[in-house]
This record gives C-alpha cells, structure tokens and sequence, in this order.
C-alpha cells in the first residue's frame, strides 16, 4: 500500500509539473507573439485570450485531478462510517493502483468483520447453553446476561440490558455479592443461605480489566439447590448409616465379653442367654450390611432392561415369609382373582421387585399383632399394581410423607427391638424409581395399612 501511495505521488507530481509548464506556455506564447510580430493583434487582446486559455487549462487539470480524489474521500469516509459495501470506479489514472489497494482493505475488513460476527455468534451460542447465569457489567450497569439468566431470575420487563444492578431484580444475595467484590476488586465465590423458597445459589465474582475508564465484572451464578440437597443427604447417610452399624458392633462386643465371664463363672444358662442376643444382633448387623449393599446397587447400576413375572414373584415372596406369619399367627396370602386368567408380566428386573416385596412383608408382618398380612395383584393395559395389605398399628398422618427416607422410622424404639434397619421403604422407592413406577401408602393408625406399587406392563 505504500509502494503504491509513493508511486501515485510521483505520478501525480509528474502530471502537475507537466500542467504547470503547458500554463507557463500559454502564458508566455501571446508575448513571444507580440514580440515577433508587433503588428498583427494588439497585446491587450492577445494577453487576454491567452489568459482565459491558461484558465481552461487549469480548471480542466484540477476538475480531472479532484475526480478521482474526492472518489476516494468518500469511499474512505463511507468505511470509517462503518459502509463496507462501498465501490469506487477504477479509472485508468495515476489513483488506479491507490483506488485497487483501498479496495484490498474493504474487503479484508469486511472479511474480518464477518469473522467476528461469526465468533460472536458461536461465543453467545455458548453461553446461552450454559445452566448457569453469566452477566457482564460496565461499572454497575448490566451489558449482557445470558438465557440462563432469565431462567434461573425474573427478567425485567424491557429485559436486562442497560439496567442498573440494584434494579435488576436480581436477588438480594447476588447483589451484595457483587458489590462486595467490586470493593475488594479480587475474584470471589459466595455461597448464599436457603431463600424462603428454599433456593440456594453460588455468585463468583471475576473483575475484568477496565474498558474506556469503567471497570468491568464478569458475573456466574450457579443453583446450587440440588447439589446441596444430595450433599446434606450423603452426609446424612453416612452419619446415620455409621450409627446403625454401631449400634449392634457395641452391642456385640458388649454381649460377647458378658458371656465369656458368664461361662467362667460357670452360669451356662446365662452365657447361653448372652449367646442368643448375640445372635440376634449378628442378624441384624447381617440386615444392615445387606440393605446398604442392595441401595448402593439400586443407585449405582443402571436397571436392566429385564421382565418380571408378577404372579411368579408374588408367590415367591409369600412363600418366604410364610414361616414368619405363622409364628405371630397371622394369616397370609396372595390374592390375584382380579388377573386369573391373563399373563401379569412388568417392565422390571425380578430381583428388585423381589427386594421390595421383601420389605414390604417384613414391615407388614412386624407390625400386625393380630390379623392378616395379603398381597393383591391387579392390571390394565398399562399398568400392574401390587398392593399389601395388613391390619397392623397403621402409621400416623404426620408420619407418612417421611417414611421413604432413609433410616426414618414412626416408633423408633420398636423398630430397634424389631431389628428393623430403617431402610426397608428407601429401597422399595428405590426400587418403583428405578422401574419408572411409583409407590403409594394408605393407612390409618390402629387400622392398618396399604402400601400399592404400580409398575408398567410388558
């Protein structure tokens, strides 16, 4: 572009010295002819036509030497303006190669531009695709928020672009975080408190370098509701699930060495007594064990894409339970009169529905004193139904919605004299959530209860 410039200017000097001198000449030619032939026109006359011919040559020089020029200008002041579709005439002058080279800039900035639109456009794509809210801010005003933001917060209603940090509507604890940060200018992380909805949030806080005199902040705000809820119930599991496992270890250690000094003693009877608790809670540690093995595999290995036999695994379950029911003098049965004569077959792998049959009898048994424990089957087209029935001590109103949880129990002394584990209803929800089937109690106290579980039909 240089070269180009550089040999542009010596052309166009060339031309003006070449105008120039045709000037001098029709100038000087009127008095040469005056001075070789005196009498032929008069000076005046002469001095004058040849005046008028110098000015026609220079107003033709300039008006041919500006075209091209005042070309340019525009083509130039269109591009500054931001008008890169601007085209400029390539003349065959001393501004051809000048005019082909500016021509070489529009498009490469046009191309440049085009590039970064692109980036643009892939770098909002991103963003957009981002669960969390990201907001850039010039001072206090927000300049971008990505669509997570109105996600995850109101958007004002002429939207956030423009809109002053306090008026955002963002919540309180993402506003002090900010401007906490903005204070310190340090990069900062804030986990906020439970909002009354429940909602927790982590803001980070990132200031940038300042642009034209304001500072800048970079702004993510992440809900952290889930991720703290499954991390206060893994604490919670393993504070209680270390407690359940110590309990009957203690009680174990503590039996064992009373029957070593009953047998010194020689108080066989006693030793034999200690002997039995021992193996009561040796059952019960044994219980656990198996119950957290069966929820870490309900919750960690995907379900197989597998087929149940309702019919088959009902029958099993009573079956095994039989003996139990006999002992506390219970009647139990399974009653499928409502699918007598069809096939009851459940998108379900057998050994969960069999977990959860398991417990679910255990339950139903352990707490009925008198009575019956029945298991009935029923279907539609689309789904099949299980439902356990007993007239046990039934479970308070207040207790229901927290039955399912891990280690919660209604009467938690007679669970433990029972050698429940508290785990028994977490895996039957597991089992239902697993198998994309849902789980539902009735009961009444003193009157008994009904735990349904519906699964969907193969």
């Amino acid at each position: 572009m240089t070269g180009i410039a550089k040999r542009w200017t010596g052309s166009f000097q060339t031309r003006l010295a070449l105008g120039a001198a045709a000037i001098v000449a029709a100038l000087a030619a009127p008095w040469a002819l005056t001075l070789a032939v005196p009498d032929l026109l008069p000076a005046p006359l002469v001095f004058g036509g040849a005046l008028m011919l110098a000015l026609a040559l220079v107003v033709r020089l300039a008006t041919r030497t500006a075209r091209p020029i005042e070309r340019l200008s525009r083509m130039a002041r269109a591009m500054a303006a931001g008008d890169l579709r601007a085209t400029v005439r390539r003349d065959n002058n001393g501004l051809a190669e000048l005019t082909a080279a500016l021509t070489d800039v529009r498009t490469q900035m046009r191309n440049r531009l085009a590039d970064l639109e692109a980036e643009q456009r892939n770098l909002r794509a991103v963003l957009d695709g981002l669960t969390d809210a990201v907001l850039l801010l010039h001072g206090d005003r927000i300049v971008f928020a990505n669509s997570a933001t109105s996600r995850l917060f109101r958007a004002p209603a002429l939207g956030w672009r423009d809109r002053n940090l306090d008026e955002s509507g963002l919540p309180a604890a993402v506003r002090t975080a900010v401007t906490s940060a903005l204070e310190i200018s340090d990069p900062t992380t804030t986990e906020s408190e439970p909002d009354p909805s429940g909602r927790t949030l982590r803001t980070s806080v990132l200031p940038l370098n300042p642009a034209e005199g304001r500072s800048r902040t970079l702004v993510v705000v992440s809900d952290t509701t889930q991720r703290t809820r499954l991390e206060r119930m893994r604490r919670d599991f393993v504070a209680n699930a270390s407690h359940e496992l110590k309990t009957p270890t203690a009680a174990i250690h503590l039996l064992a060495d009373s029957a070593m000094h009953a047998a010194e003693d020689g108080d066989t009877a006693q030793a034999l007594a200690f002997a039995s608790r021992i193996e009561e809670e040796s059952a019960r540690l044994g219980r656990l064990v198996t119950d957290l093995l069966d929820l870490s595999r309900l919750e960690s290995i995907p379900a197989p894409d597998a087929i149940t036999d309702i019919r088959e695994v009902v029958r099993n379950a009573v079956i095994g339970h039989t003996a139990a029911a006999t002992e506390r003098r219970l009647q139990l049965a399974a009653d499928d009169t409502a699918v007598a004569d069809e096939g009851v077959f459940a998108q379900a792998d057998p050994t969960d529905i069999a977990v959860a049959l398991d417990n679910l009898l255990d339950n139903a048994i352990t707490y009925t004193e008198t009575g019956s424990v029945c298991v009935r089957i029923d279907a539609d087209p689309s789904e099949v139904r299980i439902s356990v029935m007993d007239t046990g001590i039934g479970i308070p109103a207040e207790d229901v919605p927290r039955i399912f949880e891990r280690f919660y129990r209604v009467d938690r002394a007679r669970s433990r004299r029972s050698g429940g584990t508290g785990l028994g209803l977490a895996l039957v929800r597991h089992v239902v959530e697993r198998s994309s089937g849902t789980v539902e109690v009735v009961s009444e106290p003193g009157a008994g209860s009904t735990f349904t579980v519906t699964l969907p039909r193969a």
